[in-house]
C-alpha cells in the first residue's frame, strides 16, 4: 500500500510540472449570476468585468522541477487600476494539497487538487484552512 501512495504521489509531482492556464472560476460565475451584480451600478459592474477579464487573460502558473514557481496575478495599483504582476514562489505537493510560499512577499497560498490529468487542473482555494467549494480550473499550454 505504501508503495501505490508513494508513486501516486510521484505521478502527481510530475503531472503537475510544466504551464497552466486559468481557463474557468466558478466563483467568478457564480458572483456574475448574482442577484447582488444584477443590481450594481453599470460602473461597478463594468469594473469588475474589467477585473476578472485580466484575471482571466493573464492568470498562468508555471510550476518548475525544482519546487520554484513563477505565476501572473492581478493587483490593484494606488491609483485602482487593475494590473499583471508576476510573482515568485516556492511550491509544495503534499496529500493533494498545493502549498505556494512566495519569495518576494510574506504570502502563502493553498489549493486542493480535485482534478489532475497531463492536460487539466481543477482545485478548491484554500482560505483560512477551509477548502472552498467553487472549483477553478486550468488548462496545460505546454
Amino acid at each position: 500500500m505504501s508503495i501505490f501512495v508513494s508513486l501516486s504521489a510521484q505521478q502527481s509531482t510530475s503531472t503537475i510540472i510544466g504551464s497552466w492556464k486559468l481557463i474557468k472560476s466558478e466563483a467568478l460565475d457564480k458572483i456574475k449570476n448574482s442577484s447582488t451584480y444584477a443590481s450594481m451600478p453599470e460602473r461597478d459592474r463594468k469594473a469588475f468585468e474589467a477585473q476578472a477579464d485580466l484575471l482571466m487573460q493573464v492568470s498562468r502558473y508555471e510550476f518548475m522541477p525544482d519546487n520554484k514557481l513563477v505565476y501572473m496575478d492581478v493587483e490593484q495599483s494606488f491609483l485602482e487600476v487593475s494590473l499583471p504582476v508576476e510573482r515568485k514562489a516556492i511550491w509544495e505537493l503534499k496529500n493533494d494539497i498545493i502549498t505556494i510560499v512566495e519569495t518576494d512577499r510574506p504570502f502563502q497560498r493553498q489549493m486542493k487538487i480535485v482534478t489532475l490529468t497531463d492536460s487539466t487542473l481543477v482545485v478548491n482555494l484554500i482560505t483560512n484552512g477551509v477548502a472552498s467549494a467553487d472549483k477553478v480550473y486550468f488548462e496545460s499550454i505546454n
